[in-house]
């Protein structure tokens, strides 16, 4: 399986922020038992969004960012249309099936699960 395309500081503004349509940002870190335990699955997972663009944002190297998004806990997902956040999803209950159905039902489409 690929890893998923890491988003940066740097790259944020093109890659998130400037981007047209939907974006879904993985928060995660390397000591978050559940984040890593998440992300294996979660490229299989969006497989079922081809309309949702996947990014990776490592926290160590991003506490601004972090900040500025409001992410106080692992792991999070942010998703966002047109640079715009308008949903997310975290804590420790974030598991494959909770995140296909938490995105079927903020993009309106039925569970697959």
């Amino acid at each position: 399986m690929d890893e998923i395309e890491s988003v940066t500081a740097e790259t944020w503004e093109a890659l998130v922020a400037k981007a047209p349509g939907l974006v879904l940002v993985d928060f995660w870190g390397p000591q978050c038992e559940p984040c890593l335990a998440m992300k294996p699955q979660l490229r299989a997972v969006m497989d079922a969004f081809p309309e949702v663009k996947l990014y990776a944002l490592g926290v160590t190297k991003a506490r601004r960012l972090c900040i500025r998004e409001k992410v106080l806990g692992l792991p999070a997902l942010l998703l966002y249309r047109e640079g715009k956040e308008i949903a997310r999803h975290s804590g420790e209950d974030v598991t494959a099936d909770t995140v296909r159905d938490w995105l079927g039902s903020v993009l309106g489409q039925p569970s697959s699960a």
